[in-house]
This record gives structure tokens, sequence and C-alpha cells, in this order.
């Protein structure tokens, strides 16, 4: 069992290093870096954790005279070598690969949710702001009207132009909205009330 351990050595631990590699390089949320070379290595430093750990419920065929010894988790005598005290028998090994697999595949999808709902929920803010982004004027063609933040009275208006050649009463500025005039108010409610003209 221990040479067994000792040949799994370096690709536990090189599989443990990408897992945990790419775990950081996803946690530091370096742009197009982070997602680019942090998922491919938990990806693949869980699916070599997976293959090292199935390794060692495999069973080695030695040579040599055999003796049988209790179990170390479930006490069921087991064939072994006559060189070796103690071991833990095959279906406990099975039976913790599998465990560890359950708990490795459980990690990886709790890492991922998380991951994939805050992508989804940046795309859709950057959505928003592409629709909230007036558009570039074009060349001899009319200027492209600017949207305002707050509530508007109609909604309509909201996108639109300030017009000061629009004769309004002192207290209403005009504005150009849907190729029609009107004479919006901020009222004490923060809210913007345009009447058309």
């Amino acid at each position: 069992m221990v040479d067994k351990f000792d040949k799994k050595l370096p690709s536990l631990f090189i599989a443990s290093l990408l897992f945990i590699g790419g775990i950081i390089l996803l946690s530091l949320k370096i742009t197009g870096w982070s997602l680019f070379l942090g998922l491919p290595a938990t990806q693949i430093g869980l699916v070599l954790l997976i293959f090292s750990f199935d390794s060692f419920g495999r069973k080695k065929e030695t040579e040599g005279d055999y003796h049988l010894i209790p179990c170390l988790l479930c006490h069921r005598q087991t064939l072994t070598p006559k060189y070796i005290d103690k071991k833990i028998c095959e279906s406990c090994q099975v039976k913790i690969a599998q465990r560890v697999k359950v708990a490795f595949l459980a990690l990886y999808v709790l890492a991922i949710i998380p991951l994939s709902l805050s992508l989804v929920g940046k795309r859709q803010e950057i959505r928003m702001k592409a629709k909230e982004i007036a558009p570039v004027p074009t060349k001899g063609g009319p200027t492209p009207a600017t949207c305002e933040t707050g509530f508007w009275e109609p909604d309509s208006c909201r996108c639109g132009e300030w017009n000061e050649n629009i004769n309004c009463p002192e207290e209403k500025e005009g504005r150009t909205c849907d190729f029609n005039e009107y004479c919006c108010q901020f009222n004490e409610d923060h809210r913007w009330d345009c009447q058309p003209l």
C-alpha cells in the first residue's frame, strides 16, 4: 500500500496543484484570463484527482506468500502479502474513492453555479448599459436623441433633445421627443412631466 501511494504521489500533487491553481485563478477575477486559464485548470485538475483516487481502488497483484488480516475500516478478513500488517480492503477503498468523487463533483458544482450566475448577471448589466448609450451621430444626418435617467411622463420623452427654441412657460423647459415638441417640468415627486404643445 505504501509503495502504491508513493507511485501515485506525483500525480496527486500535480492534480491538486492544477485544481487549487484553477480555483485561485478564478477567484483573482483577471479580465479574460481568469476564465480562459482558471476553468480548464480546475476541470483538468478535478479529472486527474478523480483518476488518481480511482487508481487506489484497483488491485495490484504481487508475488509472494499471502495471509489474512482484518481491514482497518470494516474489520473483514483481507488477503494480503505476508509483509503487509495493515490494509484497507478493496471494497472500502472503492467506497472511499466514490465518496471522494462525489465530494469533488459537489465542490465543482458549487463553484460553477455562482460563477455562471455572476457571468449571466454581468452580461445582462452590459446589455442594459449598451441600451442606454446614445448612438453616434452620422455626418449630415440628424442629431441622435440622448436618453436621460429618472422617471418621465410620458416615458417616450426620456430619450429626446432639449430645445430652447420651443416657447414654454418660464418654469418649464422645451424638449423634442419622437419628432414632437413638449414642455417639461421637474416635479416635487422627482418626476419629469412633459405636456405636448
